[in-house]
């Protein structure tokens, strides 16, 4: 028996130590592809790994104008750029997106249950859901109509982002609440702009979004959204900047609050989840050491029947040290 614990907490530190390099980035230059069509530049299929999102879609022109490619290094910047183009869409995108750790979670606990229970250092403090716990489904399919963008570095064509702003349908068959995965038929309506940027100077992803998110299973009910997702990391002028730069550099924020729709109250919502992080560079930023934390609570009302049962309601401690590697060069 002894033995037996000792292999569990053996093969737990491991599963620890595994999800501490994958959560590197160790994808900083080459997670991100961008493949054009044709030679009018109004093409062209992009993918993207990454170990909680990876996805490939397929973004064509709706009228003459190619994807711009845009040289731009401040942050307002980008978000003015994507909001001003937010209005008239002239791409539609096609994508399918799985989420790994995510499906790591759901699978862990159902088909290692003892090993899942003993990653759960005390109350509300579970490692693997800790690591785990993200999207609220193991893939979808999109559909998203608005202005999208190709950020390359200088004067070259080498693409190292992509921002998108506009409107966007999602739409599955599986739903995920506390690393437990059932049937559900559900369908997505938001408004969004996202991107990331691959930069020499930085490395910066961006999420901001809300919407309507109807589900097919009878325990599950009906939400409304706001999401907020933002995560920079900066090679030059560390610790150059205000009070105010310590907030804005280096740092990652991470927001999402739910809303039952039946008996809507802005003031009860059905589930709340944030997590911030300081991002540290070391040296040229070839190492980056970063350490989030935050917490999930699941409220009332936004489950019912067996599934409100199954599920765990209390606060959730999220802790999550990362280490991020940057291959390639700056030039």
């Amino acid at each position: 028996m002894l033995c037996h614990i000792d292999s569990m907490r053996l093969c737990f530190f491991t599963f620890t130590l595994f999800l501490f390099l994958l959560n590197g980035e160790l994808f900083a230059y080459i997670k991100l592809w961008t493949i054009p069509i044709g030679s009018g530049e109004s093409q062209e299929i992009g993918i993207e790994l990454d170990h909680y999102y990876s996805c490939i879609n397929y973004t064509i022109a709706l009228t003459e104008q190619s994807i711009p490619k845009l040289n731009i290094q401040n942050e307002s910047e980008l978000y003015l750029h994507m909001l001003t183009n937010f209005i008239f869409p002239r791409y539609a995108l096609f994508e399918a997106s799985i989420y790994p750790l995510p499906i790591a979670g759901v699978y862990i606990k159902k088909e290692a249950h003892n090993f899942y229970q003993d990653a759960e250092l005390t109350r509300g403090i579970n490692i693997v859901r800790a690591v785990t716990d993200g999207f609220q489904e193991p893939y979808a399919a999109s559909l998203f109509l608005g202005n999208v963008a190709n950020f390359v570095k200088g004067t070259g064509s080498d693409v190292t982002g992509r921002g998108f702003s506009g409107f966007a349908l999602n739409f599955g068959d599986r739903h995920i609440v506390d690393n437990i995965m059932v049937h559900d038929k559900w369908f997505e309506t938001e408004l969004k702009i996202k991107g990331t940027d691959y930069h020499e100077i930085h490395n910066m992803e961006w999420s901001y979004s809300m919407g309507i998110k109807l589900h097919g299973n009878e325990e599950i009910n009906d939400q409304f959204f706001i999401s907020v997702y933002r995560n920079r990391i900066d090679y030059t002028g560390i610790g150059a900047d205000s009070l105010l730069g310590f907030f804005v550099r280096n740092t990652e924020q991470q927001l999402r609050i739910d809303f039952a729709l039946r008996r809507f109250d802005i003031r009860k919502p059905s589930s709340f989840s944030f997590l911030v992080g300081k991002n540290f560079p070391i040296g040229d930023g070839a190492v980056t050491l970063a350490f989030r934390v935050g917490a999930l609570k699941i409220f009332s009302g936004g489950y019912s029947g067996e599934l409100e049962q199954d599920i765990d309601r209390k606060w959730a401690l999220i802790v999550r040290p990362m280490a991020y590697f940057r291959l390639g060069s700056s030039e």
